[in-house]
């Protein structure tokens, strides 16, 4: 992970903010916890108490405080599956790929680079929920989508805003510090991706929230960092590290 110089204050606060829940899910299932991802949880919170305080810093300040921060997250995921929580070796497909200028839906695209900000062409409307290093990539499952699309959801992929869709993928399992190589590009799971309005008109009723880890777990988007940039096309495996 390189660090990047675009990290604004308000990056910082949403990614000081998105601590806790990206702890509690790295964490989940392991009791007792080991000394070591104890350890990282006291980096974790000093280097999110110095970004907080950092927010009115310089540009390299606040890359290098948001940067150490998402890199200390990144390696206690690795240590949380060191702990064998991850998901199983196994392989699927990349089904699709997406990008937009901004908004919803994503149209198709038959190959893609994957940067360190994500997929080259692909940009958000707004930067307020969006856009972080930590959300580089958005990633969802093939048949968590015909799922809802057999419950009678409108939905097909890329509505929803993913950059990948995999197939074959034991998309539950996945949690952070989970690595996917996908062709030439390495991404890191880091937190499920949060629903909003705009996703309304793909859910029956408008329930946008049919897609929420917190209502239906496994069932959402899931952001990710990125590992290793390269090239990704349609068809490509995704290896599950």
């Amino acid at each position: 992970m390189q660090p990047d110089p675009r990290w604004t204050a308000q990056d910082l606060t949403g990614t000081v903010r998105t601590v806790e829940p990206w702890w509690e899910l790295l964490v989940a299932g392991i009791d007792p916890l080991p000394a070591a991802l104890g350890a990282a949880r006291r980096r974790i919170d000093e280097l999110a108490s110095a970004a907080a305080a950092g927010s009115g810093a310089s540009l390299p300040e606040r890359s290098a405080a948001g940067t150490a921060l998402v890199r200390a997250l990144s390696e206690a995921g690795r240590l949380a599956h060191d702990c064998g929580v991850g998901p199983p070796h196994h392989v699927g497909r990349v089904a699709g790929l997406h990008a937009s200028p901004g908004g919803v839906p994503k149209a198709a695209v038959p190959s893609a680079e994957i940067g360190w900000r994500g997929l080259a062409g692909d940009r958000q409307a707004t930067r307020r929920h969006h856009g972080r290093l930590w959300q580089a990539v958005c990633l969802w499952s093939a048949e968590v989508i015909d799922g809802l699309a057999a419950e009678g959801h409108p939905i097909f992929p890329g509505a929803a805003g993913e950059n990948v869709t995999v197939a074959g993928v034991e998309w539950a399992a996945l949690r952070p510090g989970s690595r996917l190589r996908l062709g030439e590009s390495v991404v890191e799971i880091t937190v499920p991706a949060l629903p909003c309005v705009n996703n309304a008109p793909w859910f029956l009723g408008g329930d946008f929230r049919r897609m929420d880890h917190r209502r239906h777990p496994g069932h959402s988007r899931l952001y990710a960092l990125v590992s290793r940039p390269g090239g990704v096309r349609v068809g490509d495996d995704v290896v599950v590290e």
